[in-house]
C-alpha cells in the first residue's frame, strides 16, 4: 500500500539536524538555562535607581552566583527580615536588632551591624520605594 507521505531524504535530515545543532553550540558555554519574569528585571531597575547611602552598608557578600532565587521568595524574605516580619501594617522593625536575618524559599537575607553599639532601622518604605 503506498504511503501518502513523502519519504524524508537523507540530505534533508542531515541539514536539518546540522541547522539544529549550529544553533544550539552557538550559545556561551555557560548560558543560563532560564529565565526570570519582566517584573523582576523591572524591580531590579527601580532599586538600582534609588538613591542610596553609600555609608549604611559595609560589607554585602553574595554566598552562591549559581543559585536561581525566586521572585517571589526574595519578596518574602525581605517582609521576614524583622523578627515578627514587616508584612501588613506593620511599618519597621520591631525592636533595635544587632543581627537579624529573612527567609524564604530559595532567599536568604542575613543582616548583621558592624560597629559597636550600632542597630538595624529597617523601615518597610525603604524596601517598598
Amino acid at each position: 500500500m503506498p504511503s501518502s507521505l513523502p519519504s524524508s531524504s537523507p540530505r534533508a535530515i542531515a541539514l536539518l539536524l546540522l541547522c539544529t545543532l549550529t544553533a544550539v553550540l552557538a550559545l556561551p558555554k555557560n548560558y543560563p538555562r532560564f529565565s526570570v519574569p519582566q517584573q523582576y528585571l523591572e524591580v531590579g531597575q527601580m532599586r538600582a535607581a534609588m538613591e542610596m547611602n553609600p555609608s549604611a552598608i559595609l560589607e554585602a557578600q553574595c554566598i552562591d552566583r549559581n543559585v536561581h532565587i525566586v521572585f517571589h521568595d526574595e519578596s518574602v524574605a525581605e517582609l521576614n527580615i524583622c523578627e515578627g516580619g514587616i508584612a501588613g501594617d506593620v511599618k519597621a522593625c520591631r525592636g533595635s536588632p544587632v543581627e537579624t536575618m529573612g527567609v524564604a524559599g530559595s532567599a536568604r537575607f542575613s543582616l548583621k551591624v558592624m560597629a559597636e553599639g550600632a542597630t538595624i532601622n529597617v523601615a518597610k518604605k525603604r524596601w517598598e520605594a
